[in-house]
């Protein structure tokens, strides 16, 4: 089976448009002064054995922060997981086929010069209206994921909010080029699609991102940088020291906690660092929660719902028949619908607008 290929850029994050000031950081790396560094790390060894340590915990951590890069790429894999990319790779290019006035792939170059694989999909009625007046949902998925795996509910999550709805492919993801080092990365590829959005003309307010599990911390924190821009969090953590600490729960409570502390302060030295709570508490738009009590993914003291302490109005509790994965459905659902359109100001579907 051919793959297809990933189509040039369209869109290209420019120096003005880079708010993390990522391409004056990239060429910072190459001044003088850090090949001096770099020489000295071979010649004095306590420096190098430090630096080469802190490389190895940074992408041993990159592999399990975003696992993605592993399961949707096709070297390496088992002749049943290429079978399945390659149904992916044909249901995302059916799925453009099938509705060429609805879906349009788009592809994006980030401020370090990394080609995105996004989506869009038009609500018909959105399409009426200038770009200045459409409302947008940015998804931003979780770290085991890619967005051909939503497509199936993407249709209706815009026809029951009423909104457009942008997926898209983290770096090394799927066709998405690029290979993640490091937590920024991903800020940045989000960034990215903010930013075309931008471009286009559509206002920071009219735009909401909803960030689930690992999406949630990057979300968090591109939606803090815009302002009025809203935001949803799915089943999320506050940051990688009590995600560490709500791995080894099963330990004792305060030797989790000393370890945790420990190995989540040397992850975030090699370059691995997310504060969702300073995030989300900075996010002028409208925001909420989306959490589950007994989430087995996001055990206490990880879940930012444990952190925020954010007023009941501003939180969905699933059920504890949930757990980190399982799709909301029920009133739980009807509930988000709801928030996501009182946050873009959109009409209230008739059966939602009781629930808040």
């Amino acid at each position: 089976m051919t793959r297809a290929i990933l189509p040039d850029a369209v869109f290209t994050v420019s120096r003005g448009q880079d708010i993390f000031r990522t391409q004056e950081k990239l060429e910072k790396r190459e001044r003088p002064l850090n090949k001096v560094w770099d020489i000295l790390s071979v010649i004095i060894f306590p420096i190098g054995l430090a630096r080469l340590m802190f490389k190895g915990v940074r992408l041993i951590a990159a592999s399990v922060i975003l696992p993605a890069r592993r399961m949707y790429t096709w070297n390496y894999q088992t002749q049943e997981r290429v079978q399945y990319l390659n149904e992916l790779d044909g249901a995302r290019e059916e799925f453009l086929r099938s509705y060429p006035g609805s879906a349009e792939q788009i592809t994006i170059k980030t401020a370090d010069g990394i080609k995105l694989d996004t989506l869009a999909w038009y609500n018909p009625d959105q399409k009426e209206f200038p770009s200045d007046q459409q409302k947008w949902i940015i998804h931003f998925t979780g770290n085991a994921m890619c967005y051909e795996e939503q497509l199936d509910s993407l249709e209706q999550l815009s026809a029951d909010t009423g909104a457009n709805v942008y997926l898209f492919n983290y770096r090394g993801v799927m066709r998405s080029e690029g290979s993640f080092t490091r937590t920024h990365d991903l800020v940045v590829d989000g960034e990215a699609v903010v930013q075309h959005l931008l471009s286009k003309g559509v206002p920071e307010e009219n735009i909401l991102i909803h960030g689930y599990s690992l999406g949630g911390a990057a979300g968090a924190e591109v939606a803090s940088n815009h302002k009025g821009m809203h935001h949803c969090n799915e089943r999320s953590f506050s940051s990688i020291p009590n995600f560490i600490k709500g791995m080894l729960s099963k330990l004792p409570k305060c030797l989790a906690s000393g370890l945790g502390s420990i190995v989540g302060k040397i992850v975030e030295i090699s370059g691995q660092k997310f504060d969702s709570f300073k995030h989300y508490r900075n996010i002028t738009g409208n925001k909420f929660l989306i959490y589950c009590a007994m989430d087995e993914v996001m055990q206490d003291p990880a879940g930012l719902y444990l952190k925020v302490h954010e007023r009941a109005e501003n939180t969905i509790r699933l059920s504890d028949e949930y757990g980190h994965c399982e799709a909301m459905e029920g009133t739980s659902y009807e509930s988000y619908i709801s928030k996501v359109q009182q946050a873009l100001q959109l009409e209230l579907s008739p059966k939602l607008a009781p629930l808040c």
